[in-house]
């Protein structure tokens, strides 16, 4: 059950006794070689980069006999191909509006942040159809949404 932050904590400290001491070795180290590698390669992919020595040290060190708990197989090959249900079109209609309709107000939000300053007013009708244009494939009609926050990394890193 979710509580606030407090009882959470709570909850937290009261079954540290529980806690796998590989899963949280593991922890701790990806924990360390991403701050260490934002610290010394800020350009590095580095949660890539951890997800990828996690992989590693699971598979070479056999993590899973010692209690780290992993996905599992996976299964080989493409999934088999069937027909959508169309009883879950009406299901999913309203929470798919909602998201389209709050990307869409990212967007424009973002255009409007990130715009220097003299370029004209982004106008909300033809930005998302620009954005999908922008990609250059047949599929120019499906918006190329980048997000406030991918949008503020990359105006913080590019060179000036």
């Amino acid at each position: 059950m979710k509580g606030t932050f407090f009882h959470n904590v709570i909850a937290i400290v009261a079954h540290l006794s529980h806690t796998s001491a590989a899963t949280l070795v593991l922890a701790l180290a990806l924990l360390a070689l991403i701050f260490g590698l934002e610290h010394l390669a800020p350009n590095a992919p580095t949660p890539l980069i951890a997800m990828g020595g996690a992989i590693a040290a699971s598979a070479l060190l056999g993590l899973e006999k010692l209690g780290v708990e992993t996905v599992g197989s996976v299964p080989r090959g493409f999934p088999t191909l069937a027909w959508p249900d169309l009883d879950l079109v009406a299901q999913m209609w309203p929470g798919a509006a909602g998201i389209a309709v709050m990307r869409f107000t990212e967007t424009i939000a973002a255009a409007r942040a990130f715009a220097a300053p003299g370029e004209p007013r982004p106008v909300p009708n033809q930005e998302p159809q620009g954005g999908g244009l922008g990609r250059g494939s047949d599929f120019a009609r499906y918006v190329n949404f980048a997000g406030l926050s991918r949008l503020l990394a990359i105006e913080l890193t590019s060179p000036a």
